[in-house]
């Protein structure tokens, strides 16, 4: 039986089973068992095929965010251990309500916020979160937005998703292998930055330090503000001038004995300075950008170039040309 089928007729049984007992919908439940398992043998068999060897698949009843039906997992160890933290993959089958024949399945790249919520509430963690998927969205979207997928650097409506696209089912088997084999093409890259000896000092967003780190930058009105007003309130590299997005990142880390100083300090968008945080991106003591092998080709390596300030001080140049070293060595 081909994937599409299989898929229709879970969707089906669970249909049935759901209409005859609501009770009886969980994951340990012998019937709902049954119809998981061999969907999960399926996937797996795809994933060992392909040579995703940090991919580990399960399928199960959602929780949490998700709709409580079928779902398949993707998952790294390395970026997440569980759908209530870190990113992940998932297919999504849909009951055959109304609301949702036209899409009965969705594959998605998503995050978990249930651990995040514990720790900072709801809408801290969502704010994060949007964040993350925005950056990830921004640096790696491209390969999925070519193969169809809504991606959260142009669809707001994503929240917290990273990309997505729905099907019917209709859909070939080639042509869902083809996006599962894009999209765990794509996480897989992002979990390689992240678990990468060159950037463990970031240790990847679910890291604690990271998320701190966050909380903390935003956390610093004066400095910010100090840095909007030398810079007219717009990104020193993309020009943006939309308050909410612009961020105050520092050259020199302050965990580095770096300074509050504006000499030491550049207003960028959020995605930009995550970049710069994770040294993806390199600024000489002259203003002049440099981008990631990893980033060669993608929108941003071809449309900037060089900081928009017409003057860079002595101090400024400095930390530039120190804070550089590290992206050379990072870049290797």
């Amino acid at each position: 039986m081909g994937i599409i089928l299989k898929i229709r007729k879970i969707i089906s049984d669970y249909d049935e089973l759901r209409t005859k007992n609501r009770e009886s919908l969980k994951s340990n439940n012998p019937e709902v068992a049954a119809m998981l398992i061999g969907l999960e043998e399926e996937f797996a068999k795809f994933v060992e095929k392909r040579g995703f060897s940090s991919i580990q698949v399960s399928v199960s009843l959602g929780q949490g965010l998700l709709p409580k039906t079928p779902i398949v997992y993707f998952r790294d160890s390395r970026v997440s251990i569980s759908g209530q933290a870190g990113v992940y993959g998932a297919l999504i089958l849909k009951p055959s309500t109304t609301e949702v024949q036209a899409a009965p399945f969705i594959l998605t790249l998503t995050q978990g916020i249930h651990a995040l919520t514990k720790e900072y509430g709801k809408p801290k963690a969502e704010s994060l979160l949007k964040e993350n998927a925005f950056n990830i969205s921004a640096i790696h979207g491209k390969r999925l937005a070519d193969a169809g997928f809504q991606i959260n650097t142009t669809n707001e409506e994503l929240n917290i998703r990273i990309a997505e696209k729905s099907y019917k089912l209709s859909t070939t088997a080639s042509k869902l292998w083809n996006d599962i084999d894009k999209l765990l093409s794509v996480y897989v890259s992002y979990s390689s930055m992240g678990a990468d000896k060159d950037i463990s000092k970031i240790s990847g967003f679910q890291s604690e330090r990271v998320i701190r780190s966050i909380l903390l930058r935003r956390g610093q009105p004066a400095f910010r503000n100090k840095l909007k007003q030398i810079n007219n309130g717009k990104c020193l590299v993309t020009g943006c001038d939309v308050d909410s997005i612009l961020e105050a990142a520092h050259i020199i880390p302050v965990a580095e004995n770096g300074s509050m100083s504006v000499h030491n300090g550049l207003l960028l968008r959020s995605d930009i300075h995550t970049l710069f945080d994770l040294n993806k991106l390199g600024i000489n003591k002259s203003g002049k950008l440099f981008w990631c092998k990893e980033l060669q080709g993608h929108s941003y390596y071809n449309k900037f170039k060089k900081l928009g300030m017409p003057k860079i001080s002595m101090k400024l140049s400095s930390n530039l040309n120190e804070r550089f070293k590290a992206f050379k060595i990072a870049d290797l």
